[in-house]
């Protein structure tokens, strides 16, 4: 079953929105993670938006857990900001890990439908987005994320949550 949803998109968003702002006062003058997690966000807006736009041509509704993704997404993004630049880049490990596993389901899920063939722009969408959020994750590890305190147990904890949202959102 295909899952179409902006939940992971607006969860990255709403955690790349805080931090560079919370992040800013942790980093030295002109460091360049708040830069950097803005363009990242900018990347997730434009999935998002691109997503929406999909799901409403074909009248899919969000899930009913929408509310609760964005409420994670601004507490996430909290907390992660207030533990430092490595704990946001951490962050951004373990979300784009999960979402890049999920977008990689989708488009296996696509393709073995059958309907790939028929849905070539889907599949480029989805393509795209799982490309952008793989190239997010190197540059959290690129950029500290390993450095994070207890990175093992944030990334763990990270990482179990989105995947329970995907979940909740495949079946709500």
């Amino acid at each position: 079953m295909m899952c179409m949803s902006t939940g992971g998109d607006s969860v990255v968003c709403l955690t790349h929105r805080l931090n560079p702002l919370n992040t800013r006062p942790l980093c030295p003058p002109h460091h360049p993670t708040p830069q950097i997690l803005q363009r990242m966000r900018e990347g997730e807006v434009e999935h998002r938006d691109t997503l929406a736009r999909v799901m409403a041509e074909r009248r899919v509704r969000p899930t009913v857990f929408e509310p609760l993704v964005h409420a994670a997404g601004f507490a996430l993004g909290a907390v992660t900001a207030v533990l430092g630049k490595e704990a946001a880049m951490a962050c951004t490990v373990a979300v784009e890990t999960v979402i890049g596993d999920h977008y990689n389901d989708q488009i296996r899920t696509l393709l073995a439908s059958g309907y790939g063939y028929r849905e070539t722009e889907l599949a480029a969408i989805l393509k795209k987005n799982r490309d952008d959020e793989l190239d997010h994750l190197e540059t959290g590890l690129r950029h500290g994320a390993e450095s994070a305190p207890a990175y093992k147990a944030l990334v763990g904890a990270v990482k179990a949550g989105c995947s329970a949202g995907i979940w909740l959102a495949k079946r709500y």
